[in-house]
């Protein structure tokens, strides 16, 4: 686990539970309401699980990848989940987006071996964003916490530490 204690931890930390000792930033978008609930569901289920949980705002979902990067590689946290909603808009800047920020945050797990879950809805209304953070189809929030956790126990179980940095995922380019 994280060392214990850190800057910028929350210091509410619940004991009990299986991510008791457990420590998940949550990087979210502050550009809309989804990111919010998003995050909301995620941080209430973490905590029942034991987890302590801090927050960190980033100015919209592209800038979220880069946030959790740098979380990531501060030591400070045991996982991440990364919340943020990307509505398609009249051209295809959406699919760019979502792409460059599901490549960064898969990147980041890779790199760091740091579990990061991934609440980044891309969606073609915000109706849609809202019934999938907290709607009739669910929070993704919650999802993405529940993928943390089930990463963190499989990292237990083979023994493996976190924040290893094994070098970049992709080859070097040749020059």
């Amino acid at each position: 686990m994280a060392p214990d204690p850190a800057p910028g931890r929350d210091s509410g930390r619940t004991q009990n539970g299986p991510l008791a000792g457990a420590h998940v930033g949550i990087v979210l978008s502050e550009r809309d309401e989804p990111s919010a609930r998003l995050a909301d569901a995620a941080e209430r289920w973490l905590r029942s699980e034991g987890a302590d949980v801090s927050r960190h705002p980033a100015p919209a979902a592209f800038e979220v990848a880069q946030l959790a990067g740098w979380l990531a590689d501060s030591g400070r946290v045991d996982g991440i989940v990364a919340c943020a909603s990307i509505v398609k808009g009249e051209t295809s800047h959406d699919r760019h987006l979502a792409e460059a920020v599901t490549t960064g945050l898969l990147e980041i797990g890779v790199r760091t071996r740091i579990p990061v879950g991934n609440a980044v809805l891309t969606v073609d209304s915000a109706e849609q964003a809202d019934a999938r953070s907290g709607g009739a189809r669910g929070n993704r929030g919650e999802d993405a916490a529940r993928a943390v956790a089930g990463l963190l126990r499989a990292r237990r179980r083979l023994g493996e530490r976190p924040g290893l940095d094994l070098g970049p995922v992709s080859a070097p380019r040749g020059g």
